[in-house]
């Protein structure tokens, strides 16, 4: 049975892949957060606020350089499931020529549209505008590399090398906080200085990425290459991702802009504080998805659409989970986390928080078809539809917030209420594309995570809101024991198979050596 040794090593390949990014997780995470109450100490409300509308204003045009990365990705697993070398180290050095081309595009709008943008739609006190010009400068620099460095990480994903992804990741972490020390001991304006040390990381960061495939993958090694056909082909796929990926615009840039007009930087301190709560929190899932992906579509382009599929399923609920496990405490507790890790928490930063942990919930499930479509190659109807979708969040909550005058939080509603849309949409379109069964998907991903996530909260909730309402170390203690009592009996009973109970009991007792 080789091919079932093949599926076994897989899997046991994804689970230690998994093990090192949550290790890596973990203390990322925990800096990210003590960083982010430093940061907002430096820097101030306003000037934080800042740099969350002036990052996206500069980021806006990441729908470039991240739908080329999703075709880089996606062909690099390609070949190496298909185990041409050669096609793989041509496609490098042709994503390598595409990504020179990108970045010179992306400098020119950066410096006309970008800066345009900023000069005339940004909301910036009178006494800040040369702060914020330079700190937009840098921010362009940071970006570029960060889209250079893009088909380099790719690769090291796609061989699967996750310890060495992690390093880098994480001596990020460590420098990001070794810049915001830096910057509470600084003379200099701290916002325009905190974008020159970013800058500084940005070079270092490409530089390890660079440096570890040249040494490492031979395909790595810059020689001119060039097919029209093969060039057309990634356009090509690139150019339909483009369209899905100018939804992540509209979602996240444009809204923090439309914010900034109508309460001013003091709400988008408040949405930059909640997404970088949902982001730490999304990590648990995102950070299995990249274990996970390269095996999704290395089945595929080997053929076996059975594994493709299935470990598609289990990767949509075991992501659903491993977000569940922590957004649970997180949500019922927010009260008490925020007053903990924040000093002053700005308005709206509570129910921001709350209603983006709800929305990145429902897309949890959303992440393992999106491989899924990508692992086809036949992207071109997924992206119409779901991309076209995606962009109707921005009207809908310009019209909530001039029409009915709602509060900030209004746009998260409008958010949720997408996702759920999209979600609908992905399941018609994957089917088409990749044949995978929407019963069977919503009878082993959608409906076994629904009934293990409600019966998991019903006690936790309880006491949060009725035995233990007040925010305290005590609501801590007693809520979030509840939550992990609770959360994980569900899980194993309600959420997994009789066999993947089965599996998790072995590993848990070889590792405990019961």
């Amino acid at each position: 049975m080789p091919k079932a040794a093949t599926v076994s090593e897989n899997n046991k390949r994804i689970a230690k892949n998994t093990l090192m990014l949550y290790v890596k997780m973990a203390f990322t995470t925990f800096v990210g957060i003590f960083a982010t109450r430093v940061l907002l100490q430096a820097l101030g409300a306003e000037d934080y606020g800042l740099t969350t509308v002036i990052g996206g204003v500069v980021t806006m045009f990441a729908f470039l350089s991240g739908t080329m990365s999703a075709s880089c990705s996606r062909f690099f697993n390609f070949e190496l499931g298909q185990k041409n070398t050669e096609r793989l180290k041509q496609t490098f050095n042709l994503t390598q020529l595409i990504y020179f081309g990108l970045v010179v595009i992306l400098l020119l709008l950066s410096e006309t549209i970008g800066l345009w943008f900023l000069e005339n739609k940004v909301v910036i006190p009178p006494e800040r505008v040369n702060a914020a010009f330079w700190f937009f400068q840098f921010s362009i620099v940071t970006f570029l590399l960060s889209t250079l460095s893009i088909p380099y990480s790719a690769l090291i994903i796609s061989h699967e090398n996750i310890k060495t992804f992690a390093w880098i990741t994480i001596f990020e972490s460590v420098a990001r906080l070794g810049i915001i020390y830096l910057l509470s001991l600084s003379s200099f304006d701290k916002l325009a200085f905190y974008g020159a040390l970013l800058m500084i990381i940005g070079v270092i960061h490409f530089s390890l990425n660079y440096l570890v495939c040249r040494l490492k993958y031979p395909e790595a090694r810059f020689a001119f290459f060039w097919d029209k056909s093969r060039f057309v082909e990634l356009i090509a796929f690139g150019g339909w991702n483009l369209w899905g990926a100018m939804s992540g615009l509209f979602t996240n840039v444009f809204i923090n802009v439309l914010l900034n007009n109508y309460f001013g930087s003091a709400v988008n301190a408040a949405r930059g504080i909640a997404t970088q709560v949902s982001g730490s929190i999304t990590a648990f899932t995102t950070n299995f998805m990249t274990a996970t992906n390269p095996q999704i579509i290395k089945y595929y382009a080997a053929g076996d659409l059975a594994q493709s599929h299935l470990l598609t399923m289990r990767a949509s609920r075991a992501g659903f989970f491993l977000l569940f496990f922590f957004a649970l405490p997180a949500w019922l507790l927010m009260p008490f986390v925020l007053g903990l890790w924040l000093e002053s928490v700005p308005a709206h930063t509570l129910w921001f928080t709350r209603l983006i942990l709800i929305q990145v919930l429902i897309d949890a499930f959303s992440f393992p078809l999106m491989t899924q479509a990508q692992a086809s190659g036949k992207i071109a109807l997924y992206q119409s539809v779901v991309g076209g979708t995606l962009w109707l969040t921005l009207p809908l909550a310009w019209c909530v917030l001039k029409f009915f005058s709602a509060p900030p939080e209004s746009v998260a509603c409008a958010a949720i209420a997408i996702s759920c849309v999209c979600l609908g949409l992905r399941l018609i379109l994957v089917r088409r594309c990749a044949r995978l069964s929407i019963r069977s998907f919503v009878k082993n991903a959608i409906v076994p995570a629904c009934v293990a996530a409600s019966a998991a909260a019903v006690v936790p909730a309880w006491l949060a809101f009725s035995v233990v309402p007040v925010a305290s170390w005590t609501q801590l203690f007693v809520v979030g024991t509840a939550s992990v009592i609770c959360t994980v009996p569900a899980i194993l009973f309600l959420g997994l198979t009789r066999d993947e109970r089965a599996t998790f009991t072995h590993i848990i007792r070889s590792r405990l050596k019961i």
